[in-house]
């Protein structure tokens, strides 16, 4: 019996033309069947910017869009037929963008998605973007498998500037855990001086305070750039769940430290990142969305 959850009903993947786009389609139909959830398969196509801009005006244009969509269609196509998902519930759906985070964003924006997955990809940048971009959670997944029992780890700095997002974090990693029969830890770290000062009771409280048992916490002593991904290699966890502030204290002015370990986590080998933002207040931040950002064909979709 499946458990079934409302804050996960929609999953869109994210497709690029790579081999790992199959694992992470692999690992979304994994969280769909356990979470009851349905998948779109989305293929954004940014080479072709001039295009998109240019589409009402320019019969050129037009004619680059529609080979492009006709390619995307093709490719949709046989990555649904890789794998078998009869029991899923799987559309597809092509477009066209002026950068790949304004097209997922203004994708998640009209369909209503709860979850992005997509596959880490060779340039981090783009990567980096769509984090920024995106207000809800966002997956990222490497070609290395899950195990049966996935194990799930959220990782937070409870006073740094991802704590606004520490209960949310905390109740994804838990609710994916538990669904898909996994185990669950929150890991947090401190400092030596921090460290030698803290007692038993710190730690229930601070335990308590998110719905965490003491027997699951895990405490790194050190700088955890350093600590926190010696600790997931040594573990071989599966998936490492961390916080992302939003509002004004994140955006271009929040603290480069926040970045750079975002930047540090998805340079793990082998570890999935989610990457769970504080509140579901929109799809987008700080990219300019609408229909002229993003040339759609939605005639193209089947189950």
């Amino acid at each position: 019996m499946h458990e079934r959850s409302d804050s996960f009903h929609s999953i869109l993947l994210c497709a690029d033309r790579s081999s790992e786009a199959q694992v992470a389609l692999r690992k979304a139909s994994v969280l769909a069947r356990y979470l009851d959830a349905d998948i779109e398969l989305f293929a954004c196509d940014a080479d072709h910017p001039w295009a998109v801009a240019r589409a009402d005006e320019d019969p050129a244009a037009r004619a680059e869009l529609a080979a492009c969509l006709t390619a995307s269609r093709r490719y949709l196509a046989a990555l649904r037929g890789s794998i078998a998902a009869s029991d899923l519930r799987i559309t597809t759906r092509a477009a066209c963008a002026l950068t790949f985070a304004e097209g997922v964003a203004e994708r998640v924006r009209e369909g209503q998605h709860d979850l992005v997955v997509k596959n880490i990809g060779d340039g981090l940048a783009a990567d980096l973007a769509l984090v920024q971009a995106c207000q809800i959670p966002l997956l990222l997944t490497r070609s290395r498998p899950w195990r049966p029992a996935p194990r799930v780890w959220v990782a937070l700095d409870l006073a740094g500037p991802n704590s606004d997002s520490g209960p949310r974090a905390v109740a994804v990693a838990q609710r994916l855990a538990r669904a898909c029969a996994g185990s669950f830890n929150f890991v947090y770290s401190r400092s030596s001086a921090d460290h030698r000062g803290a007692t038993p009771a710190d730690e229930r409280r601070a335990a308590r305070s998110l719905g965490v048992a003491l027997t699951e916490i895990k405490i790194l002593v050190g700088d955890p750039r350093v600590t926190l991904p010696a600790a997931l290699h040594a573990e071989a966890v599966d998936l490492l769940v961390i916080g992302q502030a939003r509002g004004a204290e994140s955006s271009s002015a929040r603290p480069r430290v926040e970045s750079t370990m975002t930047e540090t986590l998805l340079g793990i080998d082998g570890c999935d990142v989610l990457i769970v933002p504080s509140a579901k207040d929109g799809s987008v931040s700080g990219v300019a969305g609408g229909s002229a950002a993003l040339r759609e064909d939605a005639s193209h979709r089947h189950d």
